[in-house]
């Protein structure tokens, strides 16, 4: 056994909570992600940290952080299923959280907050599964036909569950079937034979159990920019800080000055050589990165501001989101 957290605090119900996963490749990914939390909520949400394959070291660092109590670390090696890599721990984790949370919100650990989120959980609380586009749409031909033979031909918004957020009791069924195509996913180890389901990764398998289960009118859909911005940083964008209110950063995605209110850095990750080359051109994307990071840990320069102020109202961005 491991020194996480006795496993009976995942018993007790939250309304509302953040979900991470990492492995030690994320491990500096994952510091900016809860530094991030704790400047926009403080101690106020529930936290969880599934770790895959973490350290002893690494489990040490993540329970002395910013978030204190109100972070709970769970390993894979207590879930129902041990899953094989991260990918499969994401489609896990509702399922194993859903006795002790009613609206989850996953984050990948390359991943930050700029903004509050309330109005995603609000918007998760009425039923909406709540994530940004990915490039465009996605289209499913005859491979997907083991779930379905009505999902060949289909056309629908490719979601980013880099960032998702929805009601576990709602949408139990896709919380059961994204942890159940886990053990069978195409993109695993031994092409998840029997069944193989095919789909890049855990938002592949997602995006195609939302055309099976017929979800399309429960999703609403936000904008990549200033949600994820998934590839466009080497695409002439960038970022630009306009104001800071202790822990928290203001920024505007440019062109346009919307606000940013995710950044994730799926393609080259922030904390690599590649990832630094990558950002260098985007203004000031290294700079949130690194200072989510800082903040995370007490004693830290940045850690040391005022405290977090917890009460700002989100910004409406929200309501420019596409839903289908």
């Amino acid at each position: 056994m491991n020194s996480l957290r006795p496993r009976k605090t995942r018993h007790m119900e939250y309304s509302r909570a953040f979900a991470v996963i990492s492995n030690s490749c994320y491990f500096s990914g994952i510091l900016a992600t809860l530094g991030s939390i704790y400047a926009y909520y403080g101690r106020d949400l529930r936290v969880y940290v599934v770790g895959h394959g973490l350290s002893a070291a690494e489990r040490q660092i993540l329970q002395s952080t910013n978030l204190g109590a109100s972070l709970t670390l769970i390993d894979t090696e207590d879930f129902s299923h041990r899953p094989i890599g991260c990918w499969e721990a994401k489609q896990q984790c509702a399922s194993e959280l859903v006795g002790s949370v009613k609206t989850i919100s996953l984050l990948d650990a390359d991943l930050i907050l700029l903004s509050r989120i309330d109005d995603v959980f609000e918007l998760a609380e009425r039923g909406k599964i709540v994530a940004p586009l990915d490039c465009g749409s996605i289209g499913f031909n005859t491979d997907y036909d083991i779930y379905s033979r009505r999902l060949a031909g289909c056309v629908r918004p490719n979601l980013n569950t880099g960032f998702v957020t929805f009601h576990t009791r709602m949408h139990w069924d896709l919380v059961a079937l994204w942890a159940f195509t886990s053990r069978f996913g195409a993109y695993s180890p031994g092409r998840g034979m029997p069944l193989s389901f095919p789909g890049h990764g855990d938002p592949g398998i997602f995006n195609a159990l939302l055309c099976q289960l017929h979800k399309d009118d429960a999703v609403h859909v936000l904008p990549e920019r200033t949600w994820t911005n998934s590839v466009g940083w080497n695409r002439g964008h960038g970022l630009r800080i306009v104001a800071r209110h202790g822990h928290q950063i203001t920024a505007e995605h440019q062109p346009g000055g919307l606000r940013q209110r995710v950044l994730h850095s799926s393609g080259p990750k922030w904390w690599t050589p590649e990832g630094q080359r990558a950002f260098s051109s985007a203004g000031d994307v290294l700079t949130c990165f690194e200072e989510m990071s800082r903040i995370a840990l007490p004693n830290s320069p940045a850690s040391e501001r005022s405290t977090p102020r917890t009460t700002e109202a989100p910004p409406s961005e929200v309501s420019l989101a596409v839903s289908t």
